[in-house]
């Protein structure tokens, strides 16, 4: 091969691999709905659009709570969180136990096996597994 075209092949890798960059903040940055909020967003326009619920002129707020502010502080505890790691990796054990601090109803010797877990946790991950907890335990705030 010409060093003309293994130069050319290296720059063509080099544009892939910063697109790929770009892509992957792309879509870390997405904010996307989750499960709960889409049925919820559901339930509402049902409710909405029943019409014995119309006649009987019942408020939407009486039969169908939104927790979504409750849900917005969970999550900006994880983000704040994450953030907080990616700023300090070296306090990782540190923030994770802030974190688990707001699970009061989990047993302190469980907590350890869930810091356990979490600490060896890749940051990309990890913010699965926090909300997966949020959701398991049913944590509020």
């Amino acid at each position: 091969m010409e060093k003309k075209d293994s130069e050319k092949i290296q720059s063509l890798i080099a544009q892939i691999e910063q697109l790929d960059e770009n892509l992957a903040s792309y879509t870390h940055d997405l904010s996307l709905s989750t499960r709960s909020d889409l049925l919820f967003d559901i339930i509402l326009d049902a409710i909405s659009k029943n019409e014995l619920f119309t006649q009987l002129n019942i408020p939407i707020d009486n039969l169908c709570k939104d927790t979504s502010e409750e849900k917005s502080l969970i999550h900006t505890i994880i983000a704040d969180t994450i953030t907080n790691i990616k700023l300090n990796p070296n306090k990782k054990v540190i923030y994770l136990k802030e974190f688990l601090a707001f699970f009061t109803e989990i047993a302190d010797s469980d907590k350890e096996v869930l810091l356990t877990s979490l600490k060896d946790e890749k940051i990309e991950l990890l913010k699965e597994k926090m909300v997966s907890l949020v959701e398991l335990f049913n944590l509020k705030v």
